[in-house]
């Protein structure tokens, strides 16, 4: 999907009669009040301006304190809601239950615990299942909550909520669990900053899967214990029973070599490449030619810190040892990391946050599309007895800096060794908690090249980290 890149444009969006018009769509005809349009986030009429030559058409109105980014992700709440409304079918997500969830798992030994969770695989209960709707109903009120969507198959009730920047709480979980209802949430967070491609929505709320997850499902959740703890007990046993068996034939042997041929062959051809991309001059030269000042300020100014801070805060632009693994400018990854998983992120149980290093790999690797990943330099190596694997190596950094700066709260806490979950402090906020070290960090970094391979080194030493 296409950033706005206009900073004129007011907003893109207007409501008619309760449905989300495009500014494209509005023909010569209908121009200015004549197009009955209302903006999606403050109600007042809007004016539709159509444009000529290098202008932009967009919607106008009177009102300063209304703020476009507000306006574009409620036009994209809504016309999520539309989407489904129209389509009356919904791509509902697979349901799984993590073999360390049961009680077979906590039954095990410590070593078994770990020799078993690397072959058995997580099962996968009900496969993700496309849902034709008989109605769908919108913002109606059901007992305590006013659920986005109420859709109905078959006499079951099924509802949907759509999540842009709110998402569902502790308290509204509680509450739709009482009401003994299935419920998914759609996660569209990732699409709040860009122009909304009604076809690529579409695609993203019916067939995607990976931005949805399940709040509550009380036949599923009620059956899939008993199911998944007798599956659990079967497989260990299979795998005890195979591992019993006294078999290795030549073939598997031959196999295995060939495979740890393999590996050992990429990481020495990674080991070479980071060796080589660490050379001083090479690491300076690629990373002066990853600055883009212009491609990162257009993303910023799409983030809901923007509106917070035309300023870019000082520690979206960190040195960290091996940023080249990201094709494009530190602050980008970095505000992008930042603005997801703390800044507009909601606490889950708890309050643990999911700052989690493997998922967030996970994100950067396989679901984000804001920057790209050098695949030559990401399989795991040694490089003069240092251990590198630069995705998880460059997450952990970070999160380490945001500790320090209050933001989170790893437990316990050691910069040697890889962090898995944080708790937030201080989720929606651009100021660091901890002034003193925000300080102390933001004078090391003007006091260092921050473009050298040894600029993270001399900041940690600076500050005694």
């Amino acid at each position: 999907m296409e950033i706005i890149q206009n900073k004129s444009i007011k907003t893109q969006y207007g409501v008619n009669n309760g449905r989300i018009v495009s500014i494209w769509d509005v023909d010569g005809c209908n121009r200015g009040l004549k197009c009955d349009c209302k903006c999606p986030h403050c109600g007042m009429d809007l004016q539709a301006r159509l444009g000529t030559g290098k202008r932009q058409p967009h919607f106008s109105h009177n009102n300063a304190n209304c703020d476009p980014n507000t306006a574009q992700q409620t036009a994209l709440h809504i016309l999520a809601k539309e989407i489904i409304e129209e389509q009356k079918q919904v791509i509902f997500p697979p349901y799984s239950i993590d073999f360390r969830e049961t009680d077979v798992y906590k039954s095990l030994s410590s070593y078994e615990r770990e020799f078993f969770c690397r072959d058995i695989p997580p099962l996968i209960y009900q496969k993700e299942k496309i849902v034709h709707f008989d109605s769908v109903t919108l913002e109606k009120k059901l007992s305590s909550i006013v659920p986005d969507i109420i859709a109905v198959d078959n006499e079951q009730q099924y509802l949907i909520e759509i999540a842009v920047t709110h998402f569902v709480d502790e308290e509204k979980k509680a509450r739709i669990i009482e009401l003994d209802l299935p419920m998914i949430e759609i996660d569209l967070s990732d699409l709040a900053m860009f122009k909304i491609d009604k076809a690529k929505l579409k695609e993203t709320i019916i067939e995607n899967i990976q931005n949805k997850k399940w709040i509550s499902n009380p036949k599923i959740f009620k059956d899939a214990k008993a199911q998944t703890e007798k599956y659990y007990e079967q497989e260990i046993k299979r795998i005890r029973d195979e591992k019993a068996k006294p078999r290795v034939t030549l073939e598997a042997l031959r196999r295995e070599k060939e495979k740890k041929a393999n590996r050992e062959q990429r990481k020495a051809v990674t080991s070479r490449r980071i060796k080589e991309a660490l050379q001083p001059e090479n690491y300076k030269k690629a990373l002066l030619k990853l600055r883009d000042d212009e491609a990162f300020a257009e993303i910023y100014k799409r983030t809901l810190m923007y509106k917070e801070q035309e300023q870019y805060p000082f520690y979206l632009d960190l040195p960290i040892k091996g940023e080249f693994i990201f094709k494009c400018d530190r602050r980008i990854w970095q505000t992008f990391l930042f603005e997801k998983f703390i800044y507009n992120r909601n606490a889950d149980n708890y309050g643990i946050i999911n700052v989690d290093s493997n998922k967030i790999e996970s994100w950067i690797s396989c679901y984000q599309n804001y920057f790209e990943i050098n695949w030559n330099y990401s399989y795991k190596c040694n490089v003069d007895g240092a251990p590198y694997h630069l995705i998880s190596d460059m997450i952990v950094e970070y999160m380490h800096f945001m500790h320090d700066l209050g933001f989170i709260k790893i437990v316990p806490f050691d910069r040697n060794s890889p962090q898995r979950y944080a708790t937030v402090l201080s989720p929606h906020n651009i100021t660091p908690p901890n002034n003193a070290f925000s300080l102390l960090l933001e004078n090391a970094l003007k006091e260092t090249d921050i473009f050298s391979v040894d600029a993270q080194e001399e900041i940690c030493r600076k500050l005694n980290l």
